[in-house]
């Protein structure tokens, strides 16, 4: 279960600061708190995975982070303008596919059952440094445009996040292995080899 809310100290402690949030927290209590029944009427094990700002390749064009920052590493080697929302700022807690998946196969692969982790980088990062690394991993110059965003849907706007993934650590034996710069890079090469324009993905 994957719910890109605000999750601290482990287990179902919660700071949620706006309407998504708490709206997501609700679904995810509930799923949980129903995986746990099943477990103690049925014997059925499971793990819970809350999963960040998830982005990586192929991502598909609803991702809301994944399209981006793909689609910013296209406008870069195109000389289009990159938008942000407000001044850039706002933070999020950017997840590797690549680490999400390594940590849904050692949640399978382990004994563990009947508990909840936050898979996570562990740290915020803002939007204006990822437009930075966008730019260094495409050596194009940035061109940013600002402005406020509405409508569109989107991941909560906040300035200071930290999500403790200790847990995942400490009983998964999982940490985050590849860095937002080598992430993003990543995506760089990716869009560069598929030569897709922004809105294609």
């Amino acid at each position: 279960m994957g719910i890109p809310a605000r999750f601290v100290q482990g287990g179902l402690n919660a700071i949620v600061e706006d309407p998504f949030g708490a709206g997501t927290c609700l679904i995810l209590v509930g799923l949980f708190f129903a995986a746990k029944l099943y477990r103690q009427k049925y014997g059925v094990d499971f793990v819970a995975l809350r999963y960040s700002a998830v982005y990586g390749e192929h991502q598909h064009g609803r991702a809301l982070v994944g399209k981006k920052i793909a689609d910013a590493c296209t406008n870069v080697r195109n000389g289009l303008p990159v938008v942000i929302n407000g001044d850039g700022l706002q933070v999020q807690d950017y997840l590797y596919a690549g680490d999400a998946a390594r940590a849904n196969l050692l949640a399978m692969q382990s004994e563990v059952s009947g508990e909840a982790f936050n898979i996570c980088a562990g740290e915020g990062t803002s939007e204006s440094r990822i437009m930075d690394l966008v730019a260094t991993a495409c050596g194009s110059p940035l061109h940013l445009e600002s402005r406020e965003i509405s409508g569109a849907a989107r991941l909560p706007a906040r300035t200071h996040l930290r999500i403790r993934r200790d847990k995942a650590q400490r009983m998964l034996a999982w940490e985050p292995l590849v860095s937002i710069e080598e992430g993003v890079a990543r995506v760089a090469r990716w869009t560069e080899r598929n030569h897709s324009t922004p809105g294609e993905r």
